[in-house]
């Protein structure tokens, strides 16, 4: 957990002192919930690492890093569409959603909502296993406009589906309303130039989260999920 600890206050210290006035360029914002334009778009790379319970793992091995990828596109009368893309090849996440930007001031506002499959596999000796489920997330996204940055908070709550088999026999199934409720907060902001980055935290408090997937928990009860993100917006 030390080098993750390491990385972020890196990256926030070069975000301090390299930051640079968005008045300076035109804001590359992508999770702040104002509208684009009819076909504006952008994208997102980066890595998200979330920090798994340790009722669920072991302490030695308790932190789960993927690879992210985003992308929202503009559409009409203030809707945008956004497609993610996450993955570390154990588990895999794609999800298609649209939001509604109902206020675009100091102050912005947006409703909307995710559908996200995901896969996850694991290829051993002798063990040979797979999950998939479908995950159905409304949320609600608060923004504020600050002069330097963008600041962003959104309420999520996620219902789950989920499945696991091992050599095509079923091992478990089932799906649940409110499965999950998550609150993500993000920071945007030029680095240097006209570079936009994107610093996020993410509480999730929930039954079940794909990433832990391969731990098999029967524990019926919400646990805490931080998770912790950087990208750059392209």
């Amino acid at each position: 957990m030390k080098i993750y600890k390491t990385i972020l206050f890196t990256i926030l210290a070069l975000y301090t002192v390299n930051g640079q006035p968005a008045s300076e360029a035109e804001p590359s914002y992508f999770y702040y919930p104002k509208a684009y334009t009819s076909w504006q778009y952008k994208a997102v790379l980066g890595l998200s690492v979330t920090k798994l319970p340790s009722a669920v793992v072991d302490d030695e091995i308790n932190t789960f890093p993927m690879v992210t990828s985003d992308f929202r596109v503009g559409l009409i009368k203030n809707v945008s569409m956004n497609i993610q893309f996450y993955t570390n090849y154990l588990a895999n996440n794609g999800s298609v959603g649209f939001q509604w930007n109902m206020l675009n001031n100091a102050v912005s506002l947006a409703l909307g909502e995710n559908t996200s499959v995901w896969f996850g596999h694991l290829q051993l000796d002798g063990i040979h296993l797979k999950s998939m489920g479908v995950l159905a997330s409304p949320f609600l996204s608060i923004g504020y406009d600050v002069r330097d940055f963008m600041i962003t908070a959104r309420i999520e709550v996620q219902n789950s589906y989920l499945k696991t088999l091992s050599e095509d026999m079923l091992l478990g199934e089932f799906y649940q309303y409110f499965s999950a409720y998550n609150f993500q907060f993000n920071i945007e902001q030029p680095l240097w130039n006209e570079h936009w980055v994107v610093l996020g935290v993410k509480l999730i408090y929930a039954k079940f989260n794909y990433q832990s997937w391969l731990t098999y928990s029967a524990i019926d009860e919400y646990l805490f999920y931080p998770e912790f993100s950087f990208g750059f917006i392209l």
